[in-house]
């Protein structure tokens, strides 16, 4: 009986950042992409962005990743996206003077 082959791919490591399309990383990609069609996209992509550093109480990283959603809601007037955000800038203030 013979044992099969290893695999030679290698699975991702967890806990490292991992470059995204074109050597970029995850947080750089949505910034890369913006001009596409594809602008609600690139608003999610910013806002779950956000809510990982807000996890992380990274809130100087979380901050330009709401103002980048909030550019794009704002002129497609999308008013329940943009009161999302807004509730997250509020929430946002009190804890940026503990910082």
């Amino acid at each position: 009986m013979t044992r099969p082959r290893k695999s030679s791919t290698r699975l991702p490591v967890y806990g490292k950042p991992r470059p995204g399309p074109g050597g970029q990383r995850l947080s750089q990609c949505p910034a890369g992409l913006q001009g596409t069609p594809d602008d609600k996209g690139i608003a999610n992509a910013s806002d779950k962005l956000a809510d990982v550093c807000l996890e992380k109480e990274d809130y100087a990283r979380a901050l330009p990743h709401l103002d980048r959603a909030m550019a794009i809601c704002e002129p497609a007037n999308d008013d329940f996206s943009i009161t999302a955000l807004r509730k997250k800038y509020a929430a946002l203030t009190p804890a940026w003077g503990t910082q």
